[in-house]
C-alpha cells in the first residue's frame, strides 16, 4: 500500500517513518496527498472560517471530544457556533479523535445519537412535506 503512495502522490514513502509529529505527518503525507503547495497552504485550507459556520442552512449534529489532539477543544469557534440555531453541538470529555467508546467489551456510542439526530430530522422533514401537499390547493 505504501509503495502506492510513491507512485500516485510521488511521495517518498521513507518520509513517512520520519515522521514525529503531527505537523510532521501533514507535511509528508497530506500535503502530498492532497496536492498542496506546503504545510501551511494545507491548514489554511483546513480550517473552518465564519463564513462557513453561518452559512450552515440544515441541521447538523457535531460531536466533539475535548481530548482530540487533531481537532483541538482551544480552537473550535464556540461563540460562531452558539449563533447558529441549525447547528447541535455536543461535546465530550473524553473521546479523542473520533474514537468513542464504552462498556468493558469496548464498543462505539456515537451511532445511536446520530442515528437519532437523523431519524428525528427525516420524521420532521417528511412532516412537513406532508404538510405542504395538505396545503396545496388542487384545482377542479
Amino acid at each position: 500500500m505504501l509503495s502506492k503512495l510513491e507512485e500516485t502522490h510521488n511521495m517518498p514513502v521513507d518520509s513517512l517513518f520520519k515522521v514525529r509529529g503531527l505537523r510532521d505527518l501533514h507535511t509528508a503525507l497530506h500535503t502530498k496527498m492532497f496536492k498542496h503547495q506546503s504545510l501551511e497552504d494545507f491548514l489554511t485550507t483546513m480550517k473552518i472560517n465564519d463564513s462557513d459556520i453561518e452559512n450552515i442552512k440544515i441541521p447538523i449534529l457535531c460531536l466533539h471530544a475535548k481530548d482530540d489532539p487533531i481537532a483541538r477543544h482551544d480552537i473550535i469557534p464556540f461563540s460562531k457556533i452558539k449563533q447558529n440555531s441549525k447547528i447541535i453541538f455536543a461535546e465530550t470529555n473524553h473521546g479523542s479523535h473520533i474514537c468513542w467508546f464504552e462498556g468493558l467489551i469496548p464498543k462505539r456510542w456515537y451511532p445511536k445519537p446520530t442515528l437519532e439526530f437523523l431519524e428525528n430530522h427525516l420524521n420532521l422533514k417528511s412532516q412537513k412535506i406532508d404538510q405542504d401537499l395538505k396545503d396545496i390547493k388542487l384545482s377542479p
